[in-house]
């Protein structure tokens, strides 16, 4: 018995200008055909356009951003990931022999052939975060970022969310936003336990808070009535980050040395897979739940004891230790508390 998600996170865009966050960064790029421009810098690529079936795809597993199309003198493709001090970007293909480029940084003219590289110094806070949790509703569309955000589908949007989330290093010191009032409201309906009001409360984050894929923004630019027009600037990274952990609990929460599963499902998110959670004393906790009803728990212990809250619709479970087969049936109670050593698998969940 083994809980995972096989499907991998590659997000991608075919519009032109639309904006990344580099993994591992808080760096924010806008990608078109010939130009790479961030907020403090540009980039020129020295293509010949028009450039056709161009595609910017963020691969969420591996943490960067890959560029491709055909231009009027052959294929370009190239890499674009966060290093310390800057981006680097690793070109595996040129449209001709050697591809001249320029940016903003330096007054120099860069020429790279195929298999070449080009950094751009910028100062940033990076770190990989190491994260391994993953989420699954039951979607598994094409990953092209403008229908899924016209479809408006969180069970579509949810994984990448929390995805992008563990992706970023954590902010320094907090700046107040516009924003912030969009995400407490997320925050109350999730520690008020308002199940019907959470899904409308992120809604709002969502479409006013962030711009392109999962980029944080001060202020509202497609100036939708959700939050007054302001003229505020920069790239609240904490919207980000908080409406994670929000994200995540969820599904799966730990407080006081307790760990609850499934605290607070939304209405509509009948089935999914929530992998790799780790506590704070290092234990990996996998679910699956069908119908809206708890399924099966994969549990890897790390400490000598672990406390678990199940939903309150549990009745009574199967609990098997690693190498046993038949297991025990044991009646839910408000806790369980398991000091098995090893690996812990639930099922056969009753009401």
């Amino acid at each position: 018995m083994s809980i995972s998600i096989k499907a991998r996170q590659h997000l991608f865009s075919h519009q032109f200008g639309t904006r990344f966050l580099l993994p591992g960064s808080h760096l924010a790029v806008c990608i078109f055909p010939a130009l790479i421009r961030g907020e403090a810098f540009s980039c020129h690529l020295g293509i010949v356009g028009p450039v056709h079936s161009f595609t910017a795809e963020l691969n969420l597993e591996k943490g960067h951003l890959t560029v491709f199309g055909k231009t009027a003198r052959g294929f370009l493709r190239y890499v674009a990931k966060a290093i310390e001090g800057g981006i680097e970007i690793g070109f595996e293909r040129v449209p001709q022999e050697m591809l001249v480029c320029r940016h903003s940084l330096s007054s120099k003219t860069f020429c790279v052939k195929k298999g070449g590289t080009l950094f751009i110094p910028i100062e940033t806070s990076f770190g990989k975060s190491g994260c391994t949790e993953r989420l699954s509703l039951g979607l598994h569309k094409a990953q092209d970022w403008d229908p899924i955000r016209q479809r408006l589908d969180f069970k579509e949007i949810f994984p990448y969310w929390l995805k992008m989330a563990q992706q970023i290093p954590q902010c320094g010191e907090k700046t107040l936003s516009l924003m912030d009032p969009l995400l407490e409201e997320c925050a109350e309906a999730v520690r008020g336990r308002k199940k019907n009001q959470i899904l409308p409360a992120f809604e709002k984050l969502f479409l006013a808070a962030f711009e392109g894929v999962f980029v944080p923004r001060a202020a509202d630019t497609e100036f939708q009535g959700i939050v007054p027009p302001s003229d505020e600037a920069g790239m609240p990274i904490h919207l980000l980050k908080g409406a994670g952990d929000l994200i995540r609990s969820l599904f799966i929460e730990e407080q006081g040395g307790e760990v609850a599963i499934l605290p607070c499902l939304p209405p509509g998110f009948v089935a999914g897979r929530y992998c790799s959670f780790r506590t704070e004393q290092g234990d990996a906790i996998s679910i699956e739940w069908t119908k809206g009803f708890l399924r099966q728990v994969e549990i890897r212990l790390a400490g000598e004891q672990l406390r678990l809250k199940l939903p309150k619709e549990v009745a009574r479970f199967r609990m098997r230790a690693q190498g046993q087969k038949r297991g025990e049936l044991v009646l839910a109670k408000p806790h369980v508390d398991l000091v098995v050593k090893g690996s812990v698998y639930l099922d056969r969940f009753e009401g």
